[in-house]
């Protein structure tokens, strides 16, 4: 959703009119995930934060995960997507992003990279007929090689085939046909799509020798 550099008050009309298009276009569902709304908002904060109180809140975690500087991608529902699931009771998010991307990739032994380091991102979709917000909290791991050799997707979750993907083929192939919200996601780490070359990029900001695609 973009907005423009408008200032002053009241929102009420700028919620109503962009509530009432989020629920068009969700209802539209195999076209949500590529619109992009335009709004000349008198208070995108507010607004923003209106549009949040209004929706099912859904919290998730998951997880960027690298073996032998490749990046851990599937297939689920035909698209590609990273791991993620939602918290169980007690559980907090860096707990959650590894034990489902243990259980959906049949994996073993991920080590956080760094714990105090996250990304978010955040999507609307239908929760049982009502606009639901769900934010996913992301951080990096590495899966150690001497204890995941294999790979076995979660079937009852979607999932249909996992793979270790290099930076080329990530921006090559896999950003262009993601998610919008992953691809905001892998640039915020690596860089912009547009103008990229083969060159490789810098090394993760987590700060860890040999994390993520090398520098």
């Amino acid at each position: 959703m973009e907005h423009g550099p408008v200032s002053g008050e009241p929102i009420e009309a700028d919620v109503e009119a962009i509530w009432a298009k989020i629920t068009e276009i969700l209802k539209e569902e195999s076209k949500h995930d590529k619109a992009v709304l335009r709004f000349e908002m008198r208070r995108p904060d507010l607004v923003w934060e209106e549009l949040c109180r209004r929706s099912l809140a859904i919290e998730a975690a998951g997880g960027i995960v690298y073996m032998d500087q490749r990046m851990l991608w599937m297939k689920r529902h035909g698209r590609w997507d990273l791991p993620k699931g939602k918290a169980e009771a007690g559980e907090l998010s860096d707990q959650t992003a590894v034990r489902e991307c243990e259980e959906e990739c049949g994996l073993k032994g991920l080590r956080l990279i760094n714990p105090d380091q996250c990304y978010r991102t955040h999507h609307w979709y239908l929760y049982k007929g009502y606009p639901a917000m769900k934010t996913t909290v992301w951080y990096e791991m590495i899966a150690p090689r001497d204890l995941n050799q294999g790979l076995k997707p979660q079937v009852e979750e979607g999932i249909t085939s996992l793979e270790w993907i290099d930076y080329q083929r990530m921006y090559r192939e896999i950003l262009p046909s993601t998610y919008p919200a992953l691809r905001c996601m892998v640039e915020e780490i690596y860089g912009p799509s547009e103008g990229r070359n083969a060159e490789m990029p810098r090394a993760t900001t987590a700060g860890t020798s040999g994390a993520g695609f090398p520098p």
